[in-house]
């Protein structure tokens, strides 16, 4: 499930990881031409080489050094003489007597130094800014490395074979194709740690592999964004952008559920989310639609007694409805039930809002207008309030014969769509699964409008 939900991350983000290549290499081809405008200042040098002389009774007397191998004795003066001339020693000595205004380090590192091999020869290179300077330089270290070396009366013995004179080096380069390939590499992780901190940052669902890896169960369909249009009523409306396509999308959550039910048939479906504002009852409102297209008689209830909505969905009475019906003995069970300007919609609406909404829900009399409600009607949907934000959804759930949990991309959390499902799933054995509203996939040309707003409007203008 990880790699999956990593390569989601970037097919999600492949945009900003190629912009971030781009502009990387953008503003190396900015710099390499500011750079090009100005030469850099040339650099000289000069060298000198010495032939380091050993002495022959001090390589016999050497600790650890037999008669047999005078050569180790040899190799470990060189490598004596080459640590001392790089070392701050020389340095030190070097700014005491030229009078330098460096640092040690800085002085360390103008001095370069190189032994050819099978030689004793030890060749010194000092860099300089001018030629004079260069050769000042050499001859210092020259001058200070023999000073150190009679003072503290080293063995061996070193004379100068060869001064070399100053003269300009040439700058090495490395070849631009493995410059240009670093610095896209660079782009590349830098936006690669800019998603990275987006993504652990926010643990909202993000797409469909979110959806799947947070609830553990599948994602039916994916619904997109889409504009309800002018007059468009509430959170419904599938007339205006995107509404083709959204349209679609619900037929094809009818047909998942379909299959899904195809052994084990669900007449009773509920629609519950684990926050407010993931689109429950705009997606129970048009599944139900689809389902009349398809011919059957659907029942819409309006379970959510907290904050309903249904019945500005389909523009019928608000009251009397679930709330007046459960709470009174006397009315009868049907009473609640309104025919829609939707051929084979029926609606149940919420009623005023109740003080005691779960005692409602979670008695006789909910029981037997919901078997009422299964003889007049080939399927009924149930919109419910939030599952985590009260007990009513797992109530519900208890007596539907099958759930469905809506999340919102970018607004459900990916705790709270887990712990949505495993609520529910404690009180049902059939959370079917998953349906991601404000999916973020490209609009296909040419779909035509269709829902409840465009059926509405048909109807308006039939009469």
């Amino acid at each position: 499930m990880e790699a999956t939900r990593y390569t989601a991350i970037v097919q999600r983000w492949w945009w900003l990881l190629i912009i971030g290549v781009l502009m990387a290499v953008a503003a190396y081809g900015i710099a390499s031409r500011i750079r090009d405008r100005q030469p850099p200042a040339p650099v000289f040098g000069a060298s000198v080489t010495m032939f380091v002389s050993d002495d022959q009774t001090a390589s016999r007397t050497a600790p650890g050094v037999s008669a047999a191998n005078p050569s180790v004795y040899a190799d470990r003066l060189m490598n004596s003489y080459v640590e001392l001339i790089k070392g701050p020693a020389v340095a030190q000595r070097m700014i005491e007597r030229m009078g330098l205004y460096a640092s040690v380090s800085d002085v360390q590192g103008r001095i370069s130094v190189a032994t050819p091999p099978d030689t004793q020869l030890i060749q010194v290179v000092t860099t300089g800014a001018s030629p004079r300077e260069a050769e000042d330089l050499v001859s210092g270290v020259m001058q200070s490395f023999i000073a150190l070396h009679d003072e503290g009366r080293l063995p061996g013995s070193t004379y100068i074979s060869d001064v070399t004179p100053s003269q300009q080096i040439a700058r090495q380069s490395r070849s631009e194709w493995n410059v240009v390939l670093m610095v896209a590499v660079f782009g590349l992780l830098s936006a690669a740690a800019i998603v990275v901190v987006f993504e652990f940052l926010t643990d909202t669902v993000r797409d469909s592999v979110d959806a799947e890896v947070a609830t553990r169960v599948p994602v039916l369909a994916g619904i997109p964004l889409w504009s309800a249009g002018r007059g468009g009523r509430i959170a419904t409306g599938m007339t205006g952008r995107r509404a083709g396509e959204a349209a679609e999308r619900f037929r094809m959550l009818r047909t998942a559920i379909r299959l899904k039910t195809k052994d084990e048939p669900a007449q009773v479906l509920l629609f519950s989310a684990a926050s407010t504002g993931a689109g429950t009852t705009t997606t129970a409102a048009n599944y139900a639609f689809t389902l009349a297209q398809s011919g059957r008689r659907v029942a819409i209830v309006d379970a959510n007694l907290r904050e309903p909505a249904q019945h500005r969905m389909f523009g019928v009475v608000a009251t009397p409805g679930l709330a007046e019906v459960l709470a009174s003995k006397d009315a009868a069970l049907g009473s609640a039930v309104y025919a829609t300007s939707i051929e084979g919609i029926s609606l149940v609406p919420a009623g005023l809002c109740p003080a005691n909404p779960s005692e409602l829900i979670d008695s006789e009399r909910f029981d037997a207008m919901l078997a009422e409600l299964r003889g007049r009607f080939d399927a009924i949907v149930i919109d419910s309030p939030p599952a985590l934000a009260a007990t009513d959804a797992t109530l519900l759930a208890a007596r539907a014969d099958a759930t469905i949990v809506v999340v919102r991309s970018d607004h459900t959390g990916r705790p709270k769509a887990s712990a949505a499902v495993e609520m529910l799933g404690q009180a049902t054995q059939r959370v079917m699964g998953v349906v991601l509203n404000g999916e973020t996939s490209m609009p296909r040309r040419g779909a035509m409008g269709s829902g409840i707003a465009g059926a509405q409007g048909a109807s308006a203008r039939a009469q």
